[in-house]
């Protein structure tokens, strides 16, 4: 396991590390965005255990291989398929954040946009 050096002790193995699909030299400790192209990292645990692990391709759930490598169809990387779903989803937090937090802030634009429709007053008696 390659050795990963941050703010504790230096020379400390970590079981898992973070790091971004377009850009592999990308590695971090923690979860969070590359800083070369925005994109959330990834989990990448340790393999070392005695645990089975297949690699799907994310396209074509119908592949599956024992080791990583390229999907025969499309050429995207094998991600390694999730055996535990206790592992918390940091992008799936951050995007539903944004979506509770750009509603919020759309409703007075809404309420701006449809005043004149909303006002009865403003309509012509006959």
């Amino acid at each position: 396991m390659e050795q990963l050096h941050g703010n504790s002790s230096l020379n400390t193995p970590y079981k898992a590390f973070y790091i971004c699909p377009m850009h592999p030299e990308i590695r971090r400790e923690q979860p969070g965005n590359c800083p070369k192209c925005g994109m959330a990292l990834e989990r990448v645990a340790d393999t070392s255990s005695d645990v089975d692990v297949e690699y799907v391709c994310p396209m074509h759930p119908e592949v599956i291989r024992n080791a990583p490598g390229s999907c025969p169809k499309c050429g995207m990387a094998l991600k390694p398929r999730e055996i535990s779903g206790k592992l918390e989803n940091h992008e799936l937090i951050d995007m539903s954040r944004r979506l509770w937090v750009s509603a919020v802030l759309s409703i007075p634009v809404f309420m701006m946009a449809m005043a004149h429709d909303l006002m009865l007053n403003s309509l012509p008696v006959s």
